[in-house]
C-alpha cells in the first residue's frame, strides 16, 4: 500500500506541474505495537508552466491547426500527463486522414529561471494509406456481419484511425467479446493495409432459478433465460446472430407471470431496433373482505433509431392491452 502512495504522490505532483518533484524515501516509526507513522520525504522543486509551443515537419495539416486542438496551451500547467494526451490528439488528427504511420516525438525544453517548459512537437508524417480489406478473426459463434455491421470504416476508404477506435468502442459495447482487437497490416499494394480485428468471445447466455416471499405476493418462484446473441434462424443453439431474447416464468400462490421479449438491433438490414414482448400476468389482490383476480394478455411492439448520433435516439411504440377484473365478495 505505501508502494502504492508514493506512485499516486508522484503522479499527483507531475499533474500539479511539479517536474523536478523527487521523493527522496519513506520512514516507518512504530508508535505502538499496533500503529505506525509514516512520513514521506519529499524535494517538490518549483511548479512549471507551458513556454513556447513549436511544431516541426508539418506539412498535411497546418501548424495553426494542430496549435488550435492541443489542451495544454501557452500558460497553462505543464505535466507528462497533459503532454500525453496532446500527443495522442495530434496523432488522431492524422490518424482521422489516414495518416496511420504518422509519429510525433515531443522534445521538452525546460526553463529554470523562468518555471517554463518550451515544448516542440517533431512530425514524420508517412504516406497516407487506404483500407484494402477487413479481416475478421476469433468470432466462433458471432456471425461476421454481425460485426462488420458496427464497423464505421468500409475497404476502399482512408485508413480513418478515429473511426477505428469508434468502431472498436460499438463492439465493445455489444457485450459479445471479452477482449476486442484492432491492428493494421502491410500488404502487397502501395500504401493500402488490411484492418484486422480479433475478438475474444464470452458466455452471453444466462439461465436462472429462484423463489421468494413477499406480504403481497405470498410464495413465488421464477425461471429466467436470457442470451444476448441470439439467432432465431440458427437452430439448434440459436446463437450469434446479434439478436436479444429474453423468457421469464414467475409462478406462486397469488400470481402467475410470463414474459417473452425479443429484440432485433438490424431490423430489416437497417441499424432499425425492433422491440417485441408478449406478456400474461394473473394476479390476485386481497382488500378488506374482498378478492380481485386481475388478468392481464398484452403485445407490445416498438422501433428506435439513433437520430443523427449515437447519443440521440427517437421511438415509436404500440401496445395492445386485454385486462379482465373479476370480483368475489365474501373472501375470508
Amino acid at each position: 500500500q505505501v508502494e502504492e502512495d508514493e506512485d499516486k504522490l508522484i503522479e499527483f505532483y507531475q499533474k500539479a506541474g511539479y517536474i523536478d518533484f523527487d521523493l527522496k524515501g519513506v520512514q516507518v516509526t512504530n508508535l505502538t505495537p499496533t500503529r505506525v507513522e509514516v512520513t514521506f520525504q519529499v524535494s517538490e522543486g518549483r511548479p512549471y508552466k507551458v513556454g513556447a509551443i513549436g511544431i516541426a515537419g508539418a506539412t498535411v495539416i497546418s501548424s495553426n491547426e494542430i496549435l488550435s486542438k492541443l489542451k495544454m496551451g501557452v500558460s497553462n500547467t505543464f505535466s507528462p500527463q497533459g503532454l500525453a494526451k496532446d500527443v495522442e490528439t495530434v496523432q488522431d488528427l492524422y490518424g482521422a486522414k489516414g495518416y496511420i504511420d504518422a509519429r510525433v516525438m515531443p522534445q521538452k525544453r525546460p526553463n529554470t529561471d523562468t518555471g517554463t517548459m518550451d515544448l516542440v512537437l517533431g512530425l514524420e508524417e508517412g504516406n497516407q494509406s487506404k483500407i484494402e480489406k477487413i479481416e475478421i478473426k476469433g468470432n466462433t459463434k458471432t456471425k461476421d456481419k454481425v460485426i462488420r455491421r458496427e464497423l464505421s470504416v468500409a475497404p476502399g476508404e482512408v485508413f480513418n484511425m478515429v473511426n477505428v477506435k469508434k468502431s472498436k468502442l460499438r463492439l465493445e459495447g455489444l457485450n459479445y467479446f471479452e477482449r476486442v482487437e484492432t491492428q493494421a497490416e502491410p500488404t502487397d499494394v502501395k500504401d493500402s493495409k488490411n484492418l484486422v480485428i480479433a475478438v475474444t468471445e464470452k458466455n452471453t447466455g444466462s439461465f436462472m432459478v429462484g423463489a421468494g416471499f413477499s406480504t403481497i405476493d405470498s410464495l413465488v418462484g421464477f425461471v429466467e433465460l436470457n442470451q444476448g446473441n441470439f439467432d432465431l434462424f440458427n437452430p439448434p443453439w440459436f446463437t450469434g446472430g446479434g439478436q436479444k431474447l429474453r423468457l421469464r416464468v414467475a409462478i406462486g400462490t397469488e400470481r402467475q407471470d410470463y414474459v417473452l421479449t425479443f429484440i432485433e438491433p438490424w431490423f430489416l438490414g437497417r441499424k432499425l431496433t425492433l422491440n417485441t414482448e408478449l406478456y400474461y400476468r394473473d394476479l390476485q389482490y386481497v382488500s378488506l373482505n374482498d378478492l380481485y383476480q386481475e388478468r392481464i394478455a398484452g403485445v407490445r411492439v416498438g422501433l428506435t433509431k439513433a437520430l443523427g448520433s449515437d447519443f440521440l435516439i427517437g421511438g415509436v411504440n404500440y401496445t395492445y392491452e386485454n385486462v379482465s377484473l373479476d370480483l368475489n365478495s365474501g373472501y375470508t
